[in-house]
């Protein structure tokens, strides 16, 4: 009993992790006060990346064909890219539109 009692006493009287929680609390404010703009710039920067992808694949020119000999499969006799121009003048189709 004296042992519990004298052990609750220590305890109570300790504070020594107060520090350590004091340290821990300002150390996890300062990472997120850091990460709210990192992930910003995380943010826009897939946004953009996104936005030049889409770009990219609406600037696709799909209308290059090619004709190979019936008699070999090997060889290919010919081939041709077919520009097209868009309402806006420039030589590629935006997706939905028709040349």
């Amino acid at each position: 009993m004296l042992f519990c009692k004298l052990m609750a006493i220590r305890l109570w009287c300790e504070d020594d992790g107060f520090v350590v929680s004091l340290e821990m609390v300002l150390i996890t404010i300062l990472l997120v006060i850091g990460l709210v703009p990192g992930l910003q710039v995380l943010r826009d920067a897939i946004i953009q990346e996104l936005s030049d992808l889409a770009t990219a694949i609406g600037a696709l020119n799909t209308s290059f064909a090619f004709t190979a000999s019936p008699a070999s499969t090997n060889f290919v006799t010919s081939s041709s890219i077919t520009p097209t121009v868009n309402s806006t003048g420039s030589n590629f189709l935006l997706l939905g539109q028709t040349p």
